[in-house]
């Protein structure tokens, strides 16, 4: 096992002029695709959808940060863009969506999504593959978020009027695992947290001493971040094509064994019943719906939960 080193260094981002758009092009109406670079020499492809109505209020723009950027993107601007055109009567406010992705031509970069959103561990920490491979670069999430927050948030409060009040993170699987991870590490950082379907199986919170410390945290000082965990209905067991389909007793018993839906709802509890001023923590549970199917779901219920028009 491999660790990505813990640096919070960064490289300095060149002027906007510099960096031309790149990819497929622009396939939503008003949003860009530039590429960055990290100060590990990494490549990022950002996806930037700018707002399409004057900020609700004096304060600015709230934004909405994304990880998986190439699967999501698309469907969240598209959110976005239709519920905050009139907030007066859909209670969604416009914001700026920015979704960070990777220079590739598939929805996800499988190897580098292991890499940045996984949190450091130890090799005989590490959960087997259901392949029974072994895992590649992990642990890299905390070289990720110096990277998401002293790099691409800046880039963006400089080419919008945004609230830095108003900063929300959404994840989905990994992505999700990385959003505890910074709601953890760094419960300053974003007003609003949420992990879809975290795969929290991976590395176990209740074990770790980060979140003996968010906990005390709570209790001493309190932790003002809003929270959303979300999960699929059919997540810890098979859905009717995997019951039909070869190797189910392998696929039942992973699933099983990761506690999808168990961990999320008990993660939620927890978070609730911290003792303090803990954060507001909301659970949703999408009937019928899967690990892959749920991400839409999760996307519409993440833009009203995070971009909620102030009573």
């Amino acid at each position: 096992m491999n660790a990505i080193g813990q640096t919070s260094s960064v490289r300095a981002v060149p002027e906007e002029n510099d960096r031309p758009p790149v990819g497929p092009g622009y396939v939503v109406p008003g949003s860009e695709r530039i590429r960055i670079v990290s100060a590990q020499g990494r490549p990022y492809d950002l996806m930037i959808a700018a707002p399409v109505a004057p900020p609700a209020d004096s304060a600015g723009y709230p934004v909405l940060y994304l990880l998986d950027g190439n699967a999501v993107f698309g469907t969240a601007a598209e959110i976005v863009a239709m519920r905050s055109r009139k907030p007066e009567s859909t209670g969604i406010v416009p914001a700026v969506v920015v979704a960070i992705g990777y220079p590739c031509d598939q929805p996800f970069d499988l190897e580098r999504r292991a890499a940045d959103y996984t949190p450091p561990v130890t090799a005989t920490e590490l959960p087997p593959r259901p392949d029974g491979s072994r895992w590649g670069t992990v642990g890299g999430a905390d070289t990720f978020l110096a990277f998401l927050l002293d790099v691409v948030r800046p880039l963006i409060a400089r080419k919008f009027p945004v609230d830095l009040q108003r900063q929300a993170l959404f994840g989905h699987s990994f992505g999700g695992l990385f959003a505890l991870h910074a709601l953890f590490t760094r419960p300053d950082a974003f007003s609003h947290y949420i992990a879809a379907s975290p795969s929290i199986w991976w590395h176990r919170y209740v074990a770790d001493d980060y979140v003996a410390a968010f906990a005390e945290l709570v209790r001493t000082t309190g932790v003002d971040a809003k929270v959303l965990v979300t999960i699929g209905e059919l997540e810890q067991r098979l859905t009717v094509a995997e019951a039909s389909a070869a190797e189910t007793a392998t696929r039942a018993a992973w699933k099983q064994r990761n506690r999808m839906v168990d961990n999320a709802r008990e993660l939620s509890e927890w978070l609730a019943a911290l003792p303090g001023r803990g954060p507001e923590v909301c659970f949703a549970m999408f009937a019928g719906e899967d690990h892959g199917s749920v991400v839409p779901a999760a996307l519409s219920r993440a833009v009203g939960f995070a971009l909620a028009r102030r009573p």
